[in-house]
């Protein structure tokens, strides 16, 4: 997360350009495919495993999806005839969580030396399948992608730093599925407790909502635009950021990382040259003058949103 420092605004006026940064940025050819994401029809696991081979080509969809059908066809496996929606838990669970032949006496477990999935090797699904040793990104997709192979109905959910599963049953009753936890059902006042946001947040669905289809085709995708900011290019992870915005506005992660992508070609491209405003050619400036107002506006959109700067540390304000 980065706003324009107090510091370096006096480079740049307050006020808004007259032209729109956006449209500084675009790439036809890479907007088209996170465009192609969205597809309808898609499997989430081709999303998945899609955005995996696009940040490390080395990880080919195929043989993800390839493995995740070996996961599935042991899960079917263990489900009794005319399962009911508790057998596919349960199934779900064993097959996971629970040490047994059905998962070579391997079971999944949390990584607690990057619970958070900071590092992005540790975001890749092909790794977490092999390796077993997941965190809040990889363990409850996923949960979700083999719960829907096998009829649940069940998806992502997010909180500040944190994802976790929203599950369905017949009758519609939610509940939330901490995958973190083997198969744990937690209240919303444990996640509320556990990773504070503002109730303004909440109120306008930017956390503890179920993800529709859209909105975790954009969750997923996500890890694109972090690996632009980690490759330290700005640009693209502003084009990236912007189509998954549309499909996913009220994302608070995808806002600040655009933000602050801004704020990096201020840092890349402007500051280590210009020293004061009368130093800047006009076009240079009035460049300067759009990354600034864009830093500034992002950050307001997410604010407006219930975004807080505090939020999940502990003692946040609701």
């Amino acid at each position: 997360m980065i706003r324009v420092a107090s510091s370096i605004i006096g480079l740049f006026f307050a006020v808004a350009p007259s032209f729109a940064a956006s449209s500084l940025f675009t790439n036809p050819a890479l907007e088209a495919k996170i465009e192609a994401l969205f597809a309808s029809g898609l499997d989430l696991a081709d999303v998945k495993f899609t955005v995996d081979e696009m940040v490390n080509p080395n990880l080919k969809a195929e043989y993800g999806i390839a493995a995740l059908d070996v996961w599935t066809s042991k899960l079917r496996a263990m489900l009794p005839v005319a399962a009911q929606t508790s057998d596919k838990v349960k199934a779900l669970n064993k097959l996971i969580y629970i040490a047994g032949p059905w998962n070579q006496n391997k079971p999944f477990t949390y990584d607690h030396t990057d619970p958070n999935g900071t590092r992005l090797d540790h975001r890749y699904l092909m790794e977490y399948m092999t390796a077993r040793l997941g965190n809040c990104v990889t363990m409850p997709t996923l949960l979700m992608l083999l719960g829907q192979r096998i009829g649940l109905n069940i998806t992502m959910a997010v909180a500040p730093f944190h994802s976790f599963n929203k599950f369905y049953t017949n009758d519609g009753t939610e509940y939330n599925i901490e995958a973190t936890t083997n198969v744990g059902f937690t209240r919303d006042s444990t996640y509320r407790r556990n990773f504070p946001m503002t109730d303004k947040a909440v109120a306008n669905g930017v956390y503890m909502k179920a993800l529709s289809h859209d909105e975790t085709v954009a969750y997923l995708a996500t890890e694109l635009v972090e690996y632009f900011v980690h490759e330290k290019k700005p640009r693209e992870a502003i084009v990236v950021s912007a189509v998954l915005l549309k499909h996913w506005p009220k994302s608070s992660d995808l806002l600040i990382m655009q933000a602050s992508a801004y704020e990096t070609i201020l840092r890349q491209e402007i500051i280590p040259f210009y020293h004061h405003q009368s130093d800047m050619p006009p076009d240079v400036r009035e460049f300067a003058d759009a990354m600034y107002e864009r830093n500034q506006t992002v950050f307001a959109e997410a604010e407006a949103l219930g975004w807080s700067e505090n939020e999940g540390k502990l003692g946040v304000q609701p």
